[in-house]
């Protein structure tokens, strides 16, 4: 059988990636008996012709019966469709909720469709138009107004019997606060000793919905060797979740790359690949997250050593989106009762 190859430029040739701007994705796939790998990328045009030029110099590298090439495709080869979904009467959660768990899954079972791809949030989203003129006057640039921004919220105190927060748009007093700001806790409480991380979240296509359900595939964490873990979730209609647990990189979270890479996608593949062998080498949907690690990697959940007004309910240490709804009990009842019925000990000021 000869086997013709489609080279990945950007990793097996660096001396063609003047041209290449973005690796899209990778697809494998048989097309009349013969093998082929894709890589789609984006190439700037005008290097177009330097890309060939370039190949020609690694075609005699190629393994043998290999072959490559370059071109331009438009959406007669790969036809694109947008769809916005818009309501009067659901709200953004609602319609959010009708992409991801309905329309999306449908979209993915009908012939031809190759990718589904969400965008668009459960929150309010805000658009910021910026002056240019302005900025010159001010002599400020767009990350500037972006940190601006982001300190909306610049700082609390204990004030009169409550807790006076501090914005951009004013001041507000409460009787308690509750920080639980994620990645940027420590613009609020500078002195917690976290560190962050960047994981990528894969989620991969298959060709066994009966082993994948979740009547069948439970959430699960794989120790696959020594103090080193991945874990995932059953398919809930947009792919099966494949993620490690730590390991990550050391980030910022005001710039964090929140794209995942061929690299970072293949890896995971071939991590899960083992234990998950019906699961298939075709991502739906790639995102990475930030882990807020204490040292110990347990949770914070407890009050402020300067206030018992202020309560601290992250980092989370990887742990926080899957028991986001007992932390929120937990704080309620802090608040609102002063105790909570479960163990706290393991997470408190340290």
């Amino acid at each position: 059988m000869r086997m013709t190859a489609v080279v990945r430029l950007t990793q097996a040739y660096p001396q063609l990636c003047g041209g290449v701007t973005r690796v899209v994705y990778v697809q494998y796939f048989r097309r009349e008996g013969v093998a082929m790998k894709l890589i789609m990328a984006i190439i700037r045009p005008e290097k177009l012709a330097a890309v060939q030029a370039a190949m020609e110099e690694v075609r005699p590298t190629l393994p043998p019966g290999g072959d490559m090439e370059a071109r331009l495709l438009d959406t007669s080869a790969f036809p694109i469709v947008g769809i916005a979904v818009t309501s009067r009467e659901r709200s953004l959660a609602q319609i959010s909720d009708f992409v991801i768990y309905e329309a999306a899954p449908r979209f993915r079972t009908l012939p031809g469709v190759y990718r589904v791809e969400l965008s668009g949030a459960k929150i309010r989203e805000y658009a910021l138009t910026v002056d240019p003129v302005a900025l010159v006057q001010h002599r400020l640039d767009l990350a500037s107004v972006g940190e601006a921004v982001r300190r909306a919220i610049s700082s609390w105190t204990i004030a009169g019997g409550g807790v006076e927060v501090k914005t951009s748009q004013g001041s507000y007093t409460a009787k308690h606060l509750v920080v639980c700001a994620g990645s940027w806790v420590r613009e609020f409480i500078a002195e917690l000793p976290v560190s962050l991380e960047r994981q990528s979240l894969v989620w991969f296509g298959h060709d066994a919905p009966e082993l994948f359900s979740p009547d069948h595939c439970p959430i699960y964490i794989c120790e696959y060797a020594a103090g080193r873990f991945f874990y995932g979730f059953p398919d809930l209609g947009n792919g099966v979740k494949v993620a490690r647990h730590h390991e990550g990189i050391s980030v910022d979270p005001n710039s964090a790359n929140r794209e995942v890479a061929l690299e970072e996608i293949g890896a995971l593949y071939e991590l899960a690949r083992p234990f998950l062998p019906k699961l298939s080498p075709r991502a739906l949907k790639a995102t990475a997250c930030i882990y807020t690690n204490m040292p110990d990697e347990h949770f914070l959940i407890d009050h402020h050593p300067e206030s018992d007004q202020v309560l601290v309910c992250s980092p989370c240490s990887g742990h926080g989106f899957k028991f986001s709804s007992v932390v929120g009990e937990i704080a309620a009842d802090l608040l609102l009762n002063g105790r909570s019925r479960f163990d706290l000990t393991p997470f408190r000021w340290r």
